[in-house]
């Protein structure tokens, strides 16, 4: 989407957020959005990927208080935190909010006597804190990071 050579219209593109705000569909705005040309064009389209982006980690602090960081971590909204921490589209809210969740994250005690995937994940991000979530990168990358994942998926690995 990154690489339409055409700006799409604002009101479309908040169309398609109004109908989902998942990370996939959040990630792939923003990655739109975030190309050299775009950062400063779509003052609404920004405004709203903000609103969605400091309700979902509002949730997210609410499920940490309620269940605990370990079931965060391990769930598919640890990927709003770790990827968007470094997005260049969010308002100074919204960083606060996201580096207060890091806090808790970086925080956390790992305790390397119990063997296990949540111990390993967390020394992980802790030592890796770059996104998943490439956000410069460009179509040759990508065309190469897809033929790449595609040989190893046939291969069986």
């Amino acid at each position: 989407m990154k690489m339409f050579p055409k700006n799409l219209p604002e009101d479309i593109l908040i169309s398609i957020l109004d109908e989902s705000s998942d990370y996939f569909t959040l990630a792939t705005i923003s990655y739109y959005m975030s190309s050299n040309n775009r950062k400063y064009k779509y003052k609404n389209l920004k405004k709203q990927i903000n609103k969605i982006l400091l309700k979902k980690l509002n949730e997210i602090e609410e499920f940490i208080k309620h269940n605990s960081l370990k079931d965060f971590l391990l769930s598919k909204d640890f990927y709003f935190v770790h990827d968007f921490a470094s997005s260049t589209l969010l308002f100074k809210e919204t960083k606060e909010k996201l580096k207060e969740i890091q806090d808790q994250i970086n925080a956390a005690h790992i305790n390397f006597e119990e063997n296990g995937l949540y111990n390993f994940f967390l020394d992980f991000i802790k030592e890796h804190p770059e996104p998943f979530m490439r956000w410069n990168a460009d179509e040759k990358t990508i065309a190469r990071e897809f033929f790449t994942n595609s040989l190893v998926q046939s291969s069986g690995y």
